[in-house]
């Protein structure tokens, strides 16, 4: 439904039909809902009539007065009595107006009836909201609350007209399209949504999160793995590294391709210019074609590679046409602090790598001069140098200040440096940009205009890093409508070939194939002889993560794609106390070991820690709460399978609209506030995304869709026993019988006794969900886990 108008709006709306609504006193049924109910319904709180009902047939149980539906699905069912029919408690302070049902039903019998037939209708129907109004006094309750008979209910009371005018946003919160979809009013009808969640068992846990107890081996494996990771992070700019270990990602070809045509077409217009003479007739021709030097957009999401894509290109793939520049490497890893500081940390750069690798000394007199050469032609022909001409003394001096105002424009002086060096050496040049990805967005846009600026004035080629947020709001502000950029697109390459390379690569360092890393390297004897072990571990692991597409996707869908996120992740795993690493070792050496899923998902579940910690896990607990509400076990996981339900191809690509998914949420019961929270905690835990990658949740609008970390959640881990054993320590239990029974334990079996309460707990609370479909999704997620926990006892028992 289109919103008509607001609070404010519909305020002065009442206002207006004052009058009118105050004329219905001790009129007739048919005329107080004319002149009163139908106002306030229709003139005043702006319903569409399109989706209320009159005189709704009710499953044999009567009519309804008004149905009203959101989405074809019921959700308000209102009563309306005669103008003598009174609802209000005699001579009774309402305070806040909300009063007990009880309370209403005894002292004002009318209205406890009244409300009793409308909570029938709405019940046959599956509407969450019941009201009964006479016109000028109104009440609004909730139809079903889990485990709470009618009598224990809470329910909103508007005594008058008048009171209905002094409280008119609770008015409006109660009885309004926006209020009853957003599920406003509950918030305050149920005690539980008034309540903290009681405490968790995690925080009955001395020292949680502890970190793991850990046997000898796999502190020693834990040693070699860190020393050979660490020095794969140090090889990545090595030549060799990259001919061993880059993946070139199908959808990033056509760009490694594309790199290396435009680094040959730069350094061939550049021999043309400084060779061949312009012809006045070539003129006409030279400005048609001509078009304004721009930087090149390395674009992708952080992780997904646009470092090694560089490196790539520069060592291995274009080494021979990169051969005949001068390369600059600008790398803003953690310089500079501010975007004030962008131009002057890459002068100095510069100035750096030009003077150590190219022999080149901006600062040394004879390059100065060469460079200014014109420049200082010129002053030789102005007044001063004129006026100067036989004093050489002066005229030195009067020189070197105009060197010296030349040098302080550093924009302009560079530009004239490589001029003079692509002419008098033949170099074109190159400048990287690297690391910006993980700067701040002021400094990613300040860093490149700077690159704009360079490539437009000094005919240089400036290759920049971006992630897809800054870029395209850069588009969207502007900045680079007037650049029109050139981007490369950068894909994150195939998980298992990636894994399988990187870990062989591994193994082959520690079978001594980098002798000089265990020279510096001061190894207890204990780690020395496990080194053996350990290769033959890593070429176990290459082999497992290949053969097996299973535990490839679990790490490509833990990552999101991110092969930063995905190779510290394997890193956690090899090294976890939750990965039997001893067991793996003896199967090694017994023919051989492929990695069970289940383990390594135990071992993202849990880190370095010996429970599950939802600030360090990979996975999000989606069955934490925050108020002693038994739906609110739900929201996440219900949200998470909306998601997933969205096609992935055309038209929508998985989007679905941020207020489509809130309102779902609120059609099932969750007030709109908590919707949201609950998309942007799963928005913050990478479990969904807008359709700008990396953006912050303040700037997504319009369209968000599931990531891959989100559907392994909701198809795969939330069907597990780990699991659920793992999440059961931070989840609040609001039934104290199953609170006390769900203890921390550590033999398998008193865990799966407490995986079997756990889950006959969370099947219990699911029942709060008034949504039948809902409701058999939970079951079908239980029933899994109990059969799994079934499964697991009759092995030990076997």
């Amino acid at each position: 439904m289109k919103m008509q108008w607001h609070q404010d709006v519909a305020f002065d709306r009442l206002r207006e039909h004052e009058q009118l609504i105050r004329g219905a006193v001790g009129t007739n049924e048919d005329t107080t809902r004319l002149r009163a109910i139908d106002t306030t319904l229709f003139d005043v709180l702006g319903w569409d009539k399109l989706i209320v009902e009159t005189e709704k047939y009710c499953r044999a149980v009567g009519y309804a007065d008004y149905a009203f539906s959101q989405d074809e699905s019921m959700c308000l069912i209102l009563e309306a009595k005669r103008q003598d029919t009174t609802f209000v408690l005699p001579e009774k302070k309402l305070g806040d107006g909300v009063v007990g049902f009880g309370l209403l039903a005894s002292e004002c019998p009318a209205a406890g009836d009244a409300l009793r037939q409308a909570t029938g209708y709405a019940a046959s129907e599956g509407a969450r909201y019941v009201a009964i109004s006479n016109g000028h006094q109104w009440i609004l309750g909730l139809a079903f609350v889990q485990d709470q008979p009618i009598e224990q209910r809470s329910v909103y009371v508007f005594q008058s007209f008048d009171d209905i005018a002094k409280r008119f946003s609770q008015f409006w919160d109660c009885f309004s399209p926006e209020g009853i979809f957003s599920n406003t009013a509950a918030s305050r009808l149920l005690e539980s949504r008034k309540a903290s969640a009681p405490d968790k068992l995690s925080d009955h846990i001395s020292n949680y999160p502890a970190p793991a107890d850990r046997n000898v081996i796999v502190n020693e494996i834990e040693v070699v793995v860190g020393l050979i990771w660490d020095q794969m992070n140090l090889d990545e700019g090595e030549e060799q590294f990259l001919r061993e270990c880059y993946v070139r990602p199908e959808a990033s070809t056509d760009s490694i391709t594309e790199a290396k045509e435009i680094l040959q077409q730069r350094f061939d217009t550049d021999q043309s210019v400084s060779q061949e003479a312009l012809d006045a007739t070539d003129l006409p021709t030279l400005i048609e074609t001509y078009k304004p030097e721009k930087p090149i957009i390395v674009l992708g999401r952080i992780g997904h590679g646009k470092s090694t894509f560089l490196r790539y290109l520069r060592l291995i793939e274009a080494e021979e046409v990169l051969r005949k520049y001068i390369q600059i490497d600008i790398d803003f890893l953690d310089r500079p602090d501010k975007a004030a500081d962008v131009a002057a940390f890459m002068y100095s750069q510069i100035d750096d790598q030009l003077r150590s690798r190219y022999d080149a000394d901006i600062a040394e007199d004879g390059l100065v001069r060469g460079v200014l050469h014109s420049d200082l032609s010129r002053f030789k022909k102005t007044p001063t140098g004129k006026f100067y001409s036989d004093d050489k003394e002066a005229f030195r001096k009067h020189e070197l200040e105009h060197i010296q105002q030349l040098q302080k424009d550093k924009h302009s002086y560079f530009g004239k440096v490589f001029y003079h060096l692509k002419h008098g050496r033949g170099h074109s040049t190159a400048l990287f940009f690297d690391n910006l990805d993980r700067r701040g967005d002021d400094i990613q846009e300040e860093a490149f205009l700077r690159a704009s600026a360079i490539a437009r004035d000094w005919s240089c080629l400036v290759f920049v890093c971006l992630r897809p947020s800054t870029f395209y709001r850069s588009k969207g502000d502007g900045i680079l409508d007037t650049v029109a950029p050139k981007t490369l697109a950068v894909a994150p390459p195939k998980t298992s070939v990636l894994l399988k390379k990187r870990l062989q690569y591994s193994a082959q360092v520690a079978e001594g194939d980098r002798p000089d890393l265990w020279k510096r390297t001061a190894l207890s004897a204990n780690v020395s002889v496990h080194l053996r072990s350990t290769a033959k571990f890593l070429r176990c692991c290459a082999e497992s993560f290949f053969k097996s597409k299973e535990l490839a996707w679990l790490f490509e869908a833990a990552s999101n794609g991110n092969v930063r996120d995905l190779l510290r992740y394997v890193r956690v795993v090899l090294t976890s106390k939750h990965l039997d690493t001893g067991k793996i070792l003896d199967k090694i050496g017994n023919g051989g070991y492929r990695i069970p899923v289940h383990e390594a998902l135990r071992a993202l579940l849990y880190g370095d820690k010996m429970h599950f910690d939802p600030d360090t896990s990979v996975f999000v607990n989606l069955f934490d709460i925050q108020r002693a509400d038994p739906m609110e076990h739900f929201s996440r996981m219900l949200a998470l399978r909306y998601l997933d339900q969205i096609p992935p191809g055309t038209p929508t690509y998985a989007y679905c609209r941020l207020d489509v998914v809130i309102q779902y949420l609120c059609q099932l019961g969750y007030s709109g506030d908590h919707a949201t929270s609950t998309i942007r905690y799963l928005y913050s835990r990478k479990c969904c995304e807008g359709r700008v990658p990396d953006q912050n949740w303040k700037d997504v609008s319009g369209d968000i869709r599931i990531t891959n970390l989100g559907r392994y959640t909701i198809n795969d881990v939330i069907y597990t026993f780990d699991y659920h054993g793992a999440v059961v320590v931070d989840t609040p239990i609001l039934d104290e019988k199953k609170r006390a029974v769900i203890r921390d334990v550590f033999p398998i079996r008193r865990r799966l006794d407490r995986g079997d309460a756990f889950v006959d707990y969370l099947r219990s609370a699911s029942r709060a969900v008034q949504d039948a479909d809902a409701v058999r999704f939970c079951d079908r997620v239980f029933d899994t886990v109990k059969r799994r926990i079934e499964q697991i006892r009759a092995s030990l028992d076997s």
